[in-house]
């Protein structure tokens, strides 16, 4: 199965995601890049079954390179641990 669009709960779970690290600390919300490579992450997490970035490049259609999207994830400036308290957070709310 390939990605050419964000799957729409995707699209609202990094929604609720942001809103809930600004609740946790104004300065941690997402920024427009992040919220795409995260919801396309999480997308390709959901259609491959996997953590892989070769394979979130063969699911993406090759828009994006897997060391693009390996690279995003060690240098990107999000405030991991508040991220998952978030995440945590928006899960259980939607239960």
């Amino acid at each position: 199965m390939f990605i050419d669009e964000v799957l729409p709960f995707v699209t609202n779970f990094v929604y609720d995601l942001n809103e809930a690290l600004k609740e946790i600390d104004p300065k941690a919300g997402l920024s427009r890049i992040q919220k795409g490579w995260l919801g396309f992450c999480i997308g390709a997490i959901v259609v491959t079954n996997s953590v892989c970035w070769k394979r979130f490049e063969r699911a993406g259609w090759g828009c994006c390179s897997h060391a693009g999207l390996s690279w995003m994830f060690r240098r990107t400036k999000i405030l991991w641990q508040s991220l998952l308290c978030a995440s945590v957070e928006v899960i259980l709310h939607w239960f």
